[in-house]
């Protein structure tokens, strides 16, 4: 299956085209351990050729040669002589950019001007392409890239993942599973739900629509995920604020490759 290749942002570009006569593979190789936790992408090119790899939170996700999917020790072999180029991305950016490799982008119907209201009033989640620009999107606000330019009439690639109430409580349940071996959740569940029944009523503890053992959310079944997706972001936000841990410190690897993930929100949190 062909691969889009996405231009990302380069706002944070660690380097860009280091040459491998210079800056040999060991050398390149010494880094990446270095830095712990990153979020990014390394593209390689060399004689009209190019490959990229992608990390998510100190996660290799894998990479890609032209159409094949490659590990970096193979598109280090494939490239023995290249230039090679870090960028350093959002979690959410490089995520998308490894999920959506393969994915059709689909054709544009309006002109930026007229498009970009539309696509945050409906808070669309997903990629805005228009020529080499590519601008990554979640829940409607651009995270990254380059927009369009007004006249340009974009095509985008929609991350539409068709989840249910029980499948993001399960997700949220592997996530508070992971957060439990190192944040006491039980105290913490009790001061935040208690400080946001307000803003989410789903979780006051006294109407026990969403309630917390140990490391297991229950869930009535008549909560709907547009509702119970927003709570429990802004309950995991400010147990984390509570407790001190930054999420991209969390051992949450695996489950960014999940779809709930995007639905989440929890790449949004610092």
């Amino acid at each position: 299956m062909a691969h889009v290749w996405l231009e990302v942002p380069r706002d944070r570009t660690a380097y860009a085209d280091l040459s491998t006569d210079h800056y040999p593979w060991p050398e390149v190789f010494a880094d990446l351990r270095a830095r712990s936790f990153l979020s990014g992408v390394l593209d390689v090119t060399a004689g009209g050729q190019r490959g990229r790899f992608v990390w998510v939170g100190g996660d290799g996700l894998g990479g890609h040669i032209g159409t094949q999917d490659a590990d970096l020790a193979t598109i280090a072999r494939t490239f023995p002589r290249a230039q090679v180029s870090l960028y350093l991305l959002d979690a959410t950016v490089a995520e998308m950019t490894w999920t959506h490799r393969t994915a059709a982008p689909q054709p544009g119907q309006a002109a930026w001007s007229d498009a970009r209201p539309q696509l945050e009033s409906t808070r669309f989640s997903g990629i805005v392409l228009a020529g080499d620009r590519a601008s990554f999107w979640q829940a409607g606000r651009a995270l990254g890239g380059v927009l369009p330019a007004a006249h340009d009439t974009p095509a985008t690639i929609t991350v539409t993942p068709d989840v249910g109430v029980q499948d993001m409580v399960g997700f949220w349940n592997a996530v508070l599973s992971h957060v439990s071996q190192v944040v006491p959740l039980g105290q913490l569940w009790q001061s935040t739900t208690v400080e946001l029944a307000d803003d989410h009523p789903c979780l006051d503890p006294f109407a026990r629509e969403v309630t917390l053992d140990g490391a297991t959310l229950i869930v009535a079944d008549d909560v709907p995920t547009d509702e119970l997706n927003p709570a429990l972001r802004d309950a995991f936000a400010d147990m984390m604020r509570r407790s001190g841990v930054r999420v991209v410190n969390l051992p949450l690897g695996e489950l960014r490759l999940r779809p709930e993930w995007s639905l989440s929100g929890i790449g949004d949190i610092p």
